[in-house]
């Protein structure tokens, strides 16, 4: 079995509200979806060093999508 770390985190009524929804959209325990959302975060910080994608649409135009 992995290692677990237990934390203790002071969450907003927003951040509370929004991991609430992704457990229960998900299925899953709060841990689990705050897992997710952590490694999820991990990687669009990989994919977008710089806080932003570029999109190439079909047509040609572009789209910059900043994440906030």
């Amino acid at each position: 079995m992995s290692e677990l770390t237990k934390v203790t985190v002071n969450l907003t009524p927003a951040a509370e509200a929004a991991l609430t929804r992704l457990a229960v959209v998900q299925r899953d325990t709060r841990t689990d979806a705050l897992n997710r959302a952590l490694r999820l975060a991990a990687l669009m910080l990989d994919l977008a060093p710089d806080g932003h994608f570029t999109l190439v649409q079909p047509d040609g135009s572009v789209d910059r999508v900043h994440l906030v």
